[in-house]
């Protein structure tokens, strides 16, 4: 099994599939990826600390990352760069930026690093994509646009957790169809 965290700082999320793997004897690697260079040293601390022989750190552009490996990993994790708006609730410095040019920029990264994990995802593979933000532009309207791109070479797989928060629809011309799949998790409730 090849897993992928492609965008992997500060390496918590790759540390959790590794150690799933281990503790189910499933064979199998974590490849973390992040693409900031100062990033690699906290991996190599936490990876190192909790003993996980089975992971992998890269240095790549995760938008890169379907041309340099088409189709070779079994499940990929895409927790995308975001306006990181869920945060505001620790404080205010997401809001404080929040412009609507920072956030087509980050859109546009999005956009971007998702279309090359579903390249780089092997046919009937799993990808996540989450965000810690609230707004669906970085959301839900990133699964329309792959919708909209592969069809039916795509399949969204329910998500199946108790008082789950569905996707929203801000506008019915943008609905994928597939909101009650999609999961909104609120830190008050889930």
């Amino acid at each position: 099994l090849t897993l992928l965290d492609v965008c992997a700082a500060p390496w918590g999320k790759t540390a959790q599939l590794a150690d799933f793997l281990l503790t189910h004897n499933i064979p199998g690697f974590v490849r973390g990826n992040d693409v900031e260079t100062k990033r690699l040293g906290t991996r190599a601390t936490n990876i190192q600390r909790c003993g996980l022989y089975n992971t992998l750190a890269t240095k790549l552009d995760g938008s890169q990352i379907g041309n340099l490996y088409p189709e070779f990993f079994d499940a990929m994790l895409v927790d995308a760069p975001c306006s990181g708006e869920w945060t505001g609730f620790k404080s205010d410095a997401a809001y404080k930026w929040r412009k609507e040019e920072s956030i087509n920029k980050i859109v546009w990264l999005q956009e971007h690093i998702v279309t090359s994990a579903v390249k780089a995802c092997k046919p009937g593979g799993i990808i996540v994509y989450s965000t810690c933000t609230l707004n669906p532009f970085e959301n839900e309207l990133q699964i329309k646009k792959l919708l909209d791109k592969y069809g039916d070479a795509l399949e969204i797989l329910p998500i199946n957790v108790e008082n789950k928060s569905p996707g929203i629809v801000y506008d019915p011309a943008l609905a994928t169809g597939h909101e009650d799949k999609m999961l909104r998790c609120r830190p008050h409730i889930h």
